[in-house]
C-alpha cells in the first residue's frame, strides 16, 4: 500500500472515541443493576410466599394439586397486553 492511498482526516478537538462509549456503557450497566436488583427482590418475596402457602397445607395430595395448577395461575395472572407477536417473512427463492 502506497502512502498515497491512505486517507488521514484531522480533527481539532475530538473527544476520545473510548469516552464516547463509556458513557453509554455505564448507563446500561446501572440501569441493568436496577432491575437485577428489583427482580431479585421480587422474587425472594414471591418465593416466601409460595413457601407459606405450601406449609399450610397438610394434605400431599393438595400441595400436588396447587403445584400442578401453579403455573396455569402464573400464566392466567400475567396481563394479556404483553404479547410478543413474531411474523415470519416468506422468503422465496428463485
Amino acid at each position: 500500500m502506497k502512502q498515497d492511498d491512505i486517507v488521514s482526516m484531522q480533527l481539532g478537538s475530538a473527544i476520545p472515541v473510548n469516552l464516547i462509549m463509556f458513557v453509554p456503557a455505564l448507563l446500561i450497566g446501572i440501569i441493568g443493576g436496577i432491575l437485577g436488583a428489583i427482580f431479585t427482590i421480587l422474587n425472594i418475596k414471591m418465593a416466601k410466599i409460595r413457601r407459606r402457602i405450601f406449609s399450610r397445607l397438610r394434605h400431599a395430595v393438595a400441595q400436588k394439586i396447587l403445584r400442578f395448577f401453579e403455573p396455569l395461575v402464573i400464566v392466567v395472572s400475567l396481563p394479556h397486553n404483553v404479547t410478543i407477536v413474531l411474523e415470519v417473512e416468506q422468503v422465496r427463492f428463485w
